[in-house]
């Protein structure tokens, strides 16, 4: 292999495959070659197939940022957004709307994974914030809560930080 061929470009392929692979899979048959001669063909392909694709693709790139920005904030690169919780209840907000409320909008269901995934995680955070651990430079481990009330304020303080901020959770 040449030096210039690097893993992104190996999933850069690898994605376009799998796009192409997308837009031919479905329950309506879809033939390249018809595209351009079969009305219903490319009626297809522009209403089903890739709204469908392009979902799939912003769902999996949304979910790559979800669990980088959780290994940044919470200073864990083993952890992912199904550790704390998110995805199941995002999962549980959808079903319950969808039980309650059965003609509602789409839109109305991914607010309520988004609310539900929030709330999720909050709950998390909140329960695992007595157990919170810290390491110092030798390499020693405390047990010891992270996050208490501020006494003059009201606010959440961070004493290994030293920063006011109203988000609950274990840094």
């Amino acid at each position: 292999m040449p030096a210039s061929f690097t893993l992104n470009t190996a999933n850069l392929l690898l994605l376009l495959v799998l796009v192409a692979v997308s837009l031919t899979t479905g329950v309506a048959d879809f033939h390249w070659a018809q595209l351009l001669h079969v009305p219903e063909q490319m009626q297809l392909l522009l209403v089903s197939r890739i709204p469908r694709t392009l979902a799939v693709i912003l769902t999996g790139a949304t979910l790559a940022v979800a669990g980088m920005v959780l290994q940044i904030v919470l200073k864990n690169r083993f952890i992912e957004p199904n550790m704390v919780g998110a995805t199941q209840s995002a999962a549980v907000g959808v079903l319950l709307v969808s039980l309650a409320w059965p003609d509602v909008t789409p839109l109305a269901k991914m607010s309520a994974a988004t609310l539900s995934a929030l709330l999720g995680m909050s709950v998390f955070f909140i329960a695992a914030a007595p157990f919170a651990t810290t390491t110092n430079a030798a390499g020693t481990t405390h047990r010891h809560r992270i996050w208490q009330p501020h006494r003059s304020h009201g606010h959440l303080y961070c004493h290994r930080h030293r920063y006011p901020t109203t988000f609950i959770g274990v840094v």
